[in-house]
């Protein structure tokens, strides 16, 4: 795929930001019990590792080299160290604060607008209380 060099609106970002998301989750299931057997040995990424790594593959597919924001790559790295945030959503939950705060980033990439400020530094500190609250359930 070819990457984009046009800035999105954003109900074109957001569909774009959906498409990745599902096929990541499409990419990270594992094949068979003994791939599932091999990441809990650590043998293979966990099924978080690998939709995290189709997401950020994705993305930079779909982005221009100009307009990527290394910010995102280094919250894909604290969302790989810290897998214990993904918990709550493996068990039904909500995708992490980490994620969303991730997202809205991708979505300034694609748009080459910021968001709404309040609404970017709200989700900000709630990936940093989360990230700092994780494994202390």
């Amino acid at each position: 795929m070819k990457k984009k060099s046009k800035k999105l609106s954003l109900p074109e970002a957001t569909d774009l930001l959906k498409k990745i998301v599902l096929k990541a989750h499409q990419n990270s299931q594992h094949k068979n019990i003994g791939s599932k057997f091999k990441s809990i040995f650590g043998l293979q990424k966990t099924s978080i590792g690998m939709f995290l790594d189709s997401l950020l593959n994705e993305y930079k597919k779909n982005i221009s080299a100009k307009d990527f924001n290394d910010e995102v790559e280094e919250i894909f790295d604290v969302m790989h160290d810290r897998q214990d945030i993904w918990d709550k959503y493996q068990k039904g939950g909500d995708y992490p604060h980490t994620f969303t705060y991730a997202g809205i980033l991708m979505l300034e990439s694609f748009t080459g607008e910021k968001s709404d400020e309040k609404i970017k530094e709200e989700a900000a500190n709630a990936m940093l209380l989360e990230i700092r609250n994780s494994g202390l359930d």
